[in-house]
């Protein structure tokens, strides 16, 4: 019986003991860390754009109007579109008229 006793002294709470000293250095340092961390983003949101840009104006030499009329790059070739779009309808029924064709230019097209 006297080992039951025992064990059961083991797992009482000694309210005699204050609390555990409370770490204020953790709150300093992670209150720091946060003033920091705002100072940072602050200076980043405020900084210098950088290198400065330098816009120089050319202007054509030819003064004549024959030269502003040719041009400077003649090339045949054709076009291909980036994109192909296939229109399907989301509603089950019958089509009693379709005004496009293949080939018709879409509005975005225009």
């Amino acid at each position: 019986m006297e080992d039951k006793s025992a064990l059961l002294n083991q797992l009482r709470i000694d309210r005699d003991s204050g609390p555990p000293p409370s770490s204020r250095w953790v709150r300093w340092v992670s209150a720091a860390a946060v003033v920091l961390a705002v100072a940072a983003l602050g200076w980043f949101w405020h900084r210098p754009n950088g290198i400065p840009v330098h816009v120089a104006v050319a202007q054509s030499a030819a003064d004549d109007g024959a030269a502003a009329a040719s041009s400077i790059l003649d090339a045949s070739g054709y076009v291909v579109a980036r994109r192909q779009a296939t229109v399907a309808s989301k509603i089950t029924g019958k089509l009693k008229e379709l005004d496009i064709e293949e080939g018709d230019t879409s509005r975005r097209d225009r």
